[in-house]
């Protein structure tokens, strides 16, 4: 069988606790997802539906057999109602791109979370900001007096303290409630969001007073390159770089920190360090290996080195599975082409292989390779490769053999094509020796393939049995299904349309 079907999406859960330190949003694609709460209240999300749950809330995840859940995580509630409890809430269709976009971002960032992402719709409202113009790049105001004022201040001069709302409390001698009350009712914002907002300001005032970019992400606590500029766009409009560029600021950046020298931009292309097989999902990904371009389109899987360099990975492409060069060796790149049928199926690869949502199989365990995690993923790649080999028709490279070969494919389906049946012994023999195949086993792989290529084409089953020689669609339905495991009709709904892969 030579047409591959994706198998089902298995059922899949939280394979571990993991810290949340921002908000949550999980997208049901497909399927029925559930969630659990730390009091034991459970949450059914049903395809097209959003679940946000809040920074440090307890929770434990589980989906139904063939469900799609793609995580994202933000700075800031996608929705209001979200800021202090798990809310789940429809997700729009104008919406999804950029949902799978925010994940795409985070699993090329390699990032436990992916903060600051932007209001799902212009119309959900996201903070104190939304709809209105964008801020000035000023602080946030700062409380007034008890703890919240002694935190506030620590944190303005130590913005990227990671440490959590539970342990503030314990440092300022309060109870965590206190201290999430008191900052609402000083500054009008949750304590997460108020740090969000420092981080942001103090940001800025590096950028305007010429530090790099890379060093302002670090300083003022974001892990993800990502992240901070996607946290960044949506208080100040416009990315760091950018903004850093073209902002004059007279105020002091902060007596405490040395000035550094001219900006460093940041680099466009992702260089790896591991060997990376990745799904282009949509447009088109440029790579380079060993000074040699690779290019592919929306569909095709690659296989890159370690040491390629990507120019829009995140953009084009999600990570199905990172391995080091100690468990796998590639000597260049490699691609299979997967039909748009594998689509979810692909995206729950790169989910299981990325997050703690993993199949049901792996929970709990730690495997003493990576291969275990990314089995999954090595197997269809490899077996969507040795399918395309199957389909190749191989030429022959002896002249009148290759001759042959053409005349009949040029012929093919015509009235003069039986002319071209007639070839002399010697070149059955070359045939058989070429290519492994009889001359007639190979005339009817070349007349197959032509069918495959046609029917991906959108052409109706009557018109390409006619155009490859048959006079009788049940005789060329027969005759494909046999080649190709499918009949034409259902090969056409699991294929899609053919896209020829350019490699420069």
């Amino acid at each position: 069988m030579l047409v591959s079907v994706p198998p089902a999406i298995p059922r899949t859960c939280k394979s571990e606790p993991g810290r949340l330190d921002e908000y949550l949003t999980l997208w049901v694609s497909t399927g029925t997802a559930h969630l659990r709460d730390e009091g034991g209240r459970e949450y059914r999300i049903d395809a097209g539906t959003v679940i946000c749950v809040p920074p440090g809330t307890e929770h434990d995840v589980w989906t139904e057999p063939g469900t799609l859940v793609i995580p994202a995580w933000s700075t800031v509630p996608p929705v209001a109602a979200a800021a202090e409890k798990i809310t789940p809430f429809p997700i729009a269709d104008r919406d999804r791109p950029r949902l799978l976009e925010r994940y795409s971002r985070w699993a090329w960032d390699d990032s436990p979370v992916l903060a600051g992402a932007e209001p799902l719709t212009p119309d959900l409202g996201v903070g104190p900001e939304a709809g209105g113009a964008r801020p000035a790049p000023s602080r946030p105001p700062m409380p007034v007096v008890g703890p919240a004022r002694r935190v506030a201040t620590e944190l303005g001069r130590r913005p990227a303290s990671d440490r959590s709302l539970d342990e503030w409390a314990a440092w300022a001698a309060c109870s965590p409630s206190t201290l999430k009350r008191s900052f609402l009712a000083q500054t009008g914002s949750t304590f997460a969001h108020w740090r969000q907002l420092t981080r942001l300001a103090v940001a800025a005032e590096l950028l305007a007073a010429g530090w790099p970019v890379g060093r302002v992400r670090t300083e003022v606590g974001f892990g993800s390159r990502g992240g901070f500029s996607d946290a960044f766009r949506v208080r100040y409009g416009v990315p760091p770089r950018e903004f850093g560029a073209h902002t004059a600021w007279t105020g002091d950046a902060s007596p405490s920190r040395p000035l550094v020298g001219p900006r460093e931009a940041e680099a466009e292309d992702r260089l790896l360090p591991d060997n990376v097989m990745l799904w282009v999902r949509a447009g088109e990904l440029r790579a380079r290996y060993a000074e040699r371009p690779w290019v592919g389109r929306a569909g095709d899987v690659v296989w890159l080195p370690a040491g390629s360099t990507v120019e829009n990975a995140p953009d084009a492409s999600v990570p199905l599975s990172t391995l080091c060069t100690g468990c796998v060796q590639l000597d260049r790149p490699r691609r299979a082409r997967f039909s748009p049928a594998w689509r979810d199926w692909l995206l729950w690869a790169s989910v299981s292989t990325n997050s703690l949502l993993k199949s049901e199989e792996h929970r709990g365990r730690v495997p003493a390779l990576e291969r275990v995690f990314h089995s999954h993923v090595i197997e269809a790649f490899t077996a969507q490769r040795a399918i395309e080999r199957a389909r190749g028709v191989p030429m022959p490279q002896d002249d009148d053999a290759k001759a042959a070969a053409a005349a009949l494919l040029r012929a093919m389906g015509t009235a003069s094509e039986s002319g071209t049946h007639d070839v002399p012994a010697k070149l059955h023999q070359t045939f058989r020796r070429e290519t492994g195949m009889t001359f007639a086993s190979w005339q009817h792989a070349a007349r197959m393939r032509l069918a495959r290529h046609l029917l991906q084409s959108g052409h109706p089953s009557g018109v390409v049995a006619a155009r490859v020689g048959y006079s009788m669609v049940s005789n060329f339905s027969r005759a494909f299904s046999r080649f190709h495991g499918v009949g034409p009709r259902e090969f056409q709904q699991l294929e899609g349309p053919d896209e020829i892969l350019a490699a420069g």
